[in-house]
């Protein structure tokens, strides 16, 4: 089948300049870090892989071992190296359709353009056995990208998506779908692309810090699973796809974790090059936490005090800068900062509050007023050890303009950001309070 690819890649190329020639290509010069997430998410959506470290696939005692944390919402595994260089991601998550269902969302290219707003057409080029090779069109108002891909089925079980070239770069995926009861199932995505083969701006992201390599695996991994789990419940039902909205409030009451599901999460957390990641919705469809579980080898103490001087801040945390201290008193600091990343910068007003080892920092105005984070800790019975699950919700769409639009255009993408962001910010806590 690699001969027969390398014959329709002729036709992607000449698609290619075609559409490189047009006003679709030519990037705007206000094009955010949102625009980040949209680019890998087109990527996601015909394919992306499974990384050497997660290539095992998933079995039912996986989802055994994952059943507490998933009666929350999707879950996220991120496996790294002992220098923090990515392995892998896994996301999981329970869907109320069969496999056979989920597998036809899944295994049908020409449903994909119904997954997100800007995915615009898949052409199928090639049948062969259970391969099928087809070109597909991702189109913004930013910018109009191109790309290859080849799916293997293996009904209804398990599917390879590999993407042997495109306008942002390779990749390979693996989904399996495990049977959940009479008419459900449990869905896992491994997944890892190249990141050296991708757009500029990915490159440029992920090069400000290394650890925006694992945020947007996760994150654009979070937006896929949300739309195949949307798209494969409403075909379970008998009704047609409708176009996402935003509804309602999202946050802020943020819930801690029980001693079941931390056990879970510990079970997991066997060493300290391992992250959890529970993303949570509201029934309106709304995000309403995302959570980041990670086991540290530092006291809760150095925890604490990482998080108690929002001044050093800007030292360890990529784009969080202009940190400005207003007052401090007693448990209570209140400050100002600067959090962005190229072409996007935040400012809010802030309290931090920390009593004991219970840690809170809420937004009170500013681009993310009402946003809420908090830390949660357990014992590991060795005092220089501690899990830890940092707890939040980022309001993304206080903010007019472009952010707040491309949002409301793509709900996922309020799930994807915040899962990829709270990633970013607590293991650079975690990590700076174990150096």
């Amino acid at each position: 089948m690699p001969q027969r690819l390398n014959n329709i890649r002729g036709s992607y190329q000449s698609e290619r300049r075609r559409h490189m020639t047009g006003k679709g290509m030519k990037i705007s010069r206000y094009l955010s870090c949102i625009s980040v997430f949209i680019l890998a998410a087109a990527l996601w959506t015909v394919s992306i892989s499974v990384a050497a470290a997660v290539q095992r696939g998933f079995s039912s005692e996986d989802a055994g071992l994952l059943r507490p944390l998933l009666r929350r919402g999707v879950v996220g595994l991120v496996d790294y190296s002992e220098n923090g260089r990515l392995k892998g991601v896994r996301i999981v998550s329970t869907v109320k359709a069969s496999p056979e269902t989920v597998f036809s969302v899944l295994a049908d290219p020409g449903k994909h353009a119904d997954l997100f707003v800007d995915f615009k057409e898949a052409s199928v080029k090639e049948r062969h056995g259970n391969l099928i090779a087809y070109n597909w069109k991702w189109k913004t108002k930013f910018f109009y990208i191109t790309g290859l891909n080849s799916m293997s089925l293996y009904p209804p079980r398990r599917i390879d998506m590999r993407i042997p070239r495109s306008d942002i770069g390779t990749g390979t995926l693996r989904w399996d779908i495990i049977r959940n009861g009479d008419k459900g199932s449990i869905v896992s995505l491994s997944c890892k692309w190249d990141i050296e083969s991708s757009n500029w701006l990915i490159k440029m992201l992920v090069r400000s810090s290394p650890m925006m390599e694992h945020a947007l695996h996760m994150g654009t991994g979070t937006m896929f699973l949300y739309a195949i789990k949307y798209a494969s419940e409403r075909s379970a039902r008998g009704k047609p796809l409708v176009r996402r909205k935003i509804r309602a409030k999202g946050g802020p009451r943020l819930r801690p974790f029980t001693n079941r599901e931390m056990t879970a999460a510990n079970s997991l957390l066997r060493d300290s090059t391992g992250t959890v990641v529970v993303v949570e919705r509201h029934k309106n469809q709304r995000l309403r936490q995302v959570s980041i579980l990670e086991r540290t080898d530092a006291a809760t103490g150095s925890i604490v005090k990482t998080m108690s001087m929002p001044e050093k801040y800007p030292d360890f945390v990529p784009g969080v800068r202009d940190v400005d201290i207003k007052s401090s008193r007693g448990s209570t600091i209140n400050f100002g900062w600067s959090v962005g990343l190229p072409l996007l910068t935040m400012e809010s007003s802030n309290r931090l509050t920390v009593e004991g080892n219970q840690i809170r920092l809420e937004a009170l105005k500013g681009d993310l007023k009402g946003s809420v984070w908090q830390y949660q800790f357990w014992k590991t019975g060795n005092k220089n050890q501690t899990v830890s699950a940092y707890m939040g919700w980022t309001n993304l769409i206080t903010r007019d303009g472009m952010v707040r639009s491309i949002i409301k255009r793509e709900p996922y993408l309020e799930h994807g950001m915040n899962a990829a962001a709270s990633l970013v910010f607590a293991h650079q806590v975690n990590k700076r309070s174990s150096q």
